[in-house]
């Protein structure tokens, strides 16, 4: 049975994976913009960099796309549930 206190968390959940999602784009977006200023004389960070924001993206990403995939309609209480 969800209460309310578990609905509250989950959105919870879901609002820092698109907070993770928009900091995974912002680290590739530093990565780039880093990696022009200096002409790529430091490639190599800048690709790390932007690798690692990549991947913190892909995973936010998925896993917000999983959570909104999911039918909720199943871990619903119904309404003449008597617990």
């Amino acid at each position: 049975m969800h209460t309310d206190t578990d609905a509250l968390l989950e959105s919870v959940r879901r609002w820092l994976r698109v907070v993770a999602l928009a900091l995974g784009f912002g680290v590739i977006a530093l990565a780039d913009v880093g990696y022009s200023v200096t002409n790529g004389v430091d490639g190599t960070l800048y690709a790390v960099v932007g690798i690692v924001g990549g991947l913190v993206a892909t995973v936010a990403g998925l896993r917000l796309l999983a959570d909104l995939l999911v039918v909720s309609g199943d871990d619903r209480p119904t309404r003449d549930s008597t617990d």
